[in-house]
């Protein structure tokens, strides 16, 4: 989460405040493997974001439903209902 090309705002991975890791075999950071390669193999990821009804805690999980961890609903002000989008990316 970043506005200003981290000159003074923004983090990313667990640098940013408020997600709780449920999980300690995952390190959430580190390179992805296999990858894809132009004109080669493709490799691609599920990764599944939902609302716990009964807390409100924002989940992640992977794969075969691996949980990874959580958002605190209190977070989230705007997000008392539902989310229409959730984006990401990486650097290279």
């Amino acid at each position: 989460m970043q506005s200003d090309s981290y000159q003074a705002t923004g983090c990313y991975n667990l640098l940013c405040a408020g997600f709780i890791q449920t999980n300690n075999k995952i390190a959430i950071g580190a390179a992805i493997s296999p990858v894809s390669s132009y004109a080669g193999s493709q490799y691609d990821i599920s990764i599944l974001i939902w609302k716990d009804p009964r807390v409100g805690n924002w989940w992640m999980s992977y794969g075969d439903n691996t949980l990874v961890g959580y958002w605190p609903a209190e977070l989230f002000t705007h997000l008392a209902d539902h989310a229409t989008m959730v984006e990401w990316g990486g650097e290279v």
